[in-house]
């Protein structure tokens, strides 16, 4: 008669696993997630966040001054929303008592449309413009990846017997953290 050894089931420790920075932009991507029936790498994709470039304005002309009061004339401005040339016009105190100064025209935007992505359905990004130099700096769209629902093959989770107690097999059971194999192994009744 053989000595039945007592059975010690493996305990499966996953590493842990950190957070890697994405090479393109930074952004911390989470461990990979895996299925715990199948074990398949069920991550979800990352997406580099938009980060449009840093908009600098070129240097400002200097600006001149008034030649009947010396003051410096006003700083060009334009608008944020359509980028039109909103600079106020020079007051200068030095023009006759009977001068009557006009006031400066108030700016109405043109209507825009806020368009749709003809590919995700999702509201573009405003027009924006540079208020300093007029530039357009509207940020960049990106469309969101379109990610399948993760569904295991029916074949690894169907119930198996033992070939020699007949008995159920445990179902298959894998690590979420590193994909591991961590079903509990089946020890016959039967010698």
């Amino acid at each position: 008669m053989t000595s039945a050894t007592p059975f010690r089931e493996r305990q499966h420790q996953c590493l842990p696993r950190t957070a890697q920075p994405c090479p393109m932009c930074g952004e911390l991507i989470p461990p990979p997630i895996f299925c715990e029936t199948c074990g398949e790498d069920i991550t979800a994709p990352h997406i580099c966040a938009p980060r449009p470039l840093a908009h600098i304005c070129p240097p400002q002309p200097v600006r001149g001054s008034c030649l009947a009061c010396g003051q410096t004339l006003p700083a060009s401005q334009f608008c944020t929303t359509c980028g039109a040339d909103i600079t106020p016009s020079h007051r200068c105190p030095a023009a006759p008592p009977t001068q009557v100064h006009r006031a400066d025209p108030v700016h109405i935007c043109p209507a825009f449309e806020v368009k749709r992505c003809a590919k995700c359905n999702a509201m573009l990004p405003a027009m924006m413009f540079c208020e300093y130099c007029g530039m357009e700096i509207t940020a960049v769209h990106y469309c969101p990846p379109q990610t399948a629902t993760h569904v295991c093959a029916p074949l690894v989770t169907m119930p198996r017997r033992c070939s020699k107690c007949g008995e159920l097999m445990p179902a298959t059971h894998h690590c979420t953290q590193c994909g591991a194999d961590t079903t509990p192994e089946h020890i016959c009744q039967q010698i």
